[in-house]
Order: C-alpha cells, then sequence, then structure tokens
C-alpha cells in the first residue's frame, strides 16, 4: 500500500546512519515528500511512488 511504502521509507531515512538518503540535486523529488499531504490525486504523489517503487524492495531485502 501507498502508506506501507511511505512508511517504510520514513523509518529507513531515521537514526544515525540511515538507510535510505535523498541526493540534494534531487530538488523535486525533495519538494515532492515536503509538500505532498496525502491526497492520492496530488502530482506530487507521483514522484513518491517512483521514488518508493524502487527503494522498498531494496529496503526490504527483494531484488529484481
Amino acid at each position: 500500500s501507498v502508506w506501507e511504502g511511505c512508511d517504510i521509507l520514513h523509518k529507513a531515512m531515521l537514526g544515525t546512519l540511515p538507510r535510505v538518503r535523498v541526493a540534494p540535486r534531487c530538488k523535486w523529488l525533495i519538494e515532492d515528500v515536503e509538500v505532498w499531504q496525502g491526497a492520492i490525486a496530488d502530482p506530487h504523489k507521483d514522484g513518491i511512488d517512483g521514488w518508493r517503487y524502487a527503494v522498498v524492495p531494496m529496503v526490504e531485502g527483494e531484488r529484481y
């Protein structure tokens, strides 16, 4: 689910040694994360979806 994936990303970015980081040059993704408030139809969700689809399987230990 979207919420589960966002929760996984959030937890992976926390802590002293975060498992996931967003490079400062990813300005559009950073904006999407800062602006998105949870609406499914919000275009800011699209950038987060792309990030989530790529990162969540890696964080969970799946390989493609």
